[in-house]
């Protein structure tokens, strides 16, 4: 009998597009049977378009299920505490 195991709950934020890393992260992660992906997030410049990329690369791996968001295309850093740029 296989023993059940609480899995750890992870949202993955991702400049997935540039280089391999990103899109390997996300394929072990769908394939870990200790995490939960709850969400994908992107971030840095182009995030629709590398939205569209973890869309796709989801689709392959058959998990049309997790949600992707596009995020900010620059840091949050770059704003002080009024939203003006620094």
């Amino acid at each position: 009998m296989e023993e059940k195991t609480e899995r750890t709950k992870i949202i993955l934020d991702t400049d997935i597009g540039d280089d391999a890393d990103d899109a390997l992260a996300i394929c072990l992660a769908v394939k870990s049977r200790e995490l939960d992906i709850l969400g994908i997030t992107t971030v840095f410049r182009n995030t629709a378009a590398r939205a569209k990329i973890a869309v796709s690369l989801l689709r392959e791996l058959g998990r049309e299920d997790i949600p992707v968001y596009a995020g900010l295309q620059i840091s949050i850093l770059t704003f002080n505490t009024f939203n003006r740029f620094i």
